[in-house]
């Protein structure tokens, strides 16, 4: 019986055939024993392969086990659609090369699916944080910080000292006003000894800091703030006309050395409708070398003792770029709303 055999895959494989005494490279006869070649698929790497050209390897299977053979050219001829029909299997079915290309494609298919998720992730990450960012840019635009630097004596002479600063701009998320103090540290007088962050009456007869916000029709708001964390917030109709005092803020103050900072947070419903001017001033040292200082002093020579209500002498200050809802219809104060049109205190 004549053999058919081809390369299928990774294996040589063929059909049955004569085998003449295990001699393989001979014509079989009919008298011989039959063998059946391998129908097995083991891969190619699995056995040697033969010296160079010694002919192909061929795998049979007998009674004893598998053989290699180099099988004679003179007697085998190629049966290429036997093979192909018995033998060999199209790569996917699960020969070895199909699952390899499935593995591969499997591979491919992963990788872009992780490519497509990171690139995912990292556009909503950048999105994310631009909008924060853009969020804290407009916040910053939409609100303007002020400086301001007491630089004269009540009557216009120059300090001799490193001039206190004040710093305005709105709080964050809200309607509120941050008033930022960064000044020298007399410690003249001493702590009055009222509880830090609480209203203390009276606190402009001690070391403080303090900024007048004033609208046309004369209301406006007092805010003293103490290097000892007290401060006194008054809301006056009127000049010298207190309506009501000890309004609560938030505000904490720290010393440093010869300096201190204080920084207070003010309820924006606290300031007078529509403000359009602003004074500040700071006081030190005791009687009779008590110091005033102002941002915007009287004439020297015009008055013969500090007054800090002297209304005509406020400067214009754009807030509504601080405080935009302190202007036109978004104005909203339950405080000053409460208060009669020609209400007096003391």
């Amino acid at each position: 019986m004549r053999t058919t055999w081809r390369e299928a895959d990774d294996v040589w494989v063929c059909g049955p055939y004569n085998d003449p005494g295990g001699q393989g490279d001979v014509p079989p006869t009919g008298s011989q024993q039959h063998g059946t070649m391998a129908n097995i698929n083991p891969r190619r790497d699995n056995f040697q392969l033969p010296k160079q050209n010694s002919g192909p390897p061929v795998l049979y299977t007998g009674t004893p086990g598998i053989y290699t053979a180099v099988p004679s050219q003179e007697w085998i001829r190629f049966d290429l659609a036997y093979v192909d029909h018995v033998h060999h299997k199209i790569p996917g079915d699960g020969t070895w090369k199909g699952r390899r290309r499935k593995a591969t494609v499997m591979f491919y298919l992963i990788g872009v699916l992780l490519i497509f998720f990171s690139v995912a992730v990292i556009v909503t990450f950048i999105a994310f944080f631009s909008e924060r960012n853009n969020e804290k840019m407009k916040n910053r635009f939409d609100s303007q910080v002020m400086e301001f630097s007491i630089a004269t004596t009540w009557d216009s002479q120059p300090v001799d000292h490193t001039p206190v600063k004040i710093t305005l701009s709105r709080h964050v998320g809200g309607n509120d006003v941050n008033i930022h103090v960064d000044a020298p540290f007399f410690n003249d007088p001493p702590n009055p000894g009222g509880t830090a962050g609480q209203p203390f009456p009276k606190l402009y007869n001690y070391e403080v800091v303090e900024a007048f916000f004033l609208n046309d029709q004369d209301d406006y708001l007092e805010v003293e703030l103490s290097p000892h964390g007290q401060h006194l917030v008054l809301m006056l109709r009127g000049e010298r006309n207190a309506v009501k005092q000890q309004l609560p803020i938030s505000y904490t103050a720290r010393q440093h050395g010869n300096t201190w900072q204080g920084n207070a947070v003010v309820p924006g419903r606290y300031f007078p409708r529509d403000v359009t001017k602003f004074n500040a001033y700071a006081i030190h040292g005791t009687d009779p070398n008590r110091v005033y200082e102002s941002l915007y002093p009287v004439p020297a020579g015009k008055y013969q003792a500090p007054d800090f209500h002297k209304l005509t002498y406020f400067r214009t200050i754009d807030f509504q770029s601080i405080l935009p809802s302190n202007h036109g219809d978004g104005y909203d104060s339950a405080e000053w709303s409460s208060i009669p049109a020609h209400h007096h205190e003391g």
